[in-house]
């Protein structure tokens, strides 16, 4: 490669400044060094799946921030993230362009139901080569569900005997003692 032209892209002729009316004197000495780097052989572009788990009321659907990571040195086109249930395709997420470093956010709705019914037994992320399950756990989602049901339970119960008693005391007070 011999030279570097600049071009002028746009609606204007004179903008943006054309190349060389950047020299601040006359003289014919370059202003603009170019230096070509190297890429290492070895182009890596593997993405990071990150998880973390919003927490959400027991019986409606669980809520999982997905986070994207481009741990490579080039940037990654049209790639697309497969959320699969149960070996099933359920989600396509399209991240148009993924930048070295660059992170790709969203927000994936399980679903739950009564005493996990709904629940799935693995969930899988797959996206460029890189595969992710989420920890998925019928099991501990009946137990809370479960424990829900007895708190409420157990609030209400509570509820109940504080305003009988209170009842009870009013008119013990009325009676005089």
């Amino acid at each position: 490669m011999k030279h570097v032209a600049f071009v002028i892209h746009g609606h204007h002729d004179s903008s943006p400044r054309p190349a060389g009316s950047y020299k601040i004197d006359s003289t014919s000495q370059k202003d603009v060094f170019v230096e070509l780097g190297n890429l290492s052989e070895k182009k890596q572009n593997a993405a990071a799946i990150t998880f973390t788990r919003k927490l959400t009321f027991p019986f409606s659907n669980k809520k999982w921030n997905i986070r994207t990571t481009n741990n490579g040195e080039t940037a990654l086109y049209d790639q697309y993230l497969y959320i699969y249930e149960n070996a099933s395709l359920v989600k396509q997420e399209y991240i148009p362009i993924l930048p070295p470093g660059g992170v790709y956010v969203f927000t994936y709705k399980s679903p739950t139901g009564v005493f996990a019914q709904d629940e799935p037994n693995s969930i899988r992320i797959k996206t460029s080569g890189v595969s992710v399950s989420l920890p998925v756990s019928s099991v501990k989602t009946i137990l809370w569900q479960v424990l829900f049901v007895i708190g409420m339970i157990s609030i209400f119960v509570g509820l109940v005997f504080v305003f009988k008693y209170r009842r009870k005391v009013v008119q013990y007070k009325r009676r005089g003692h």
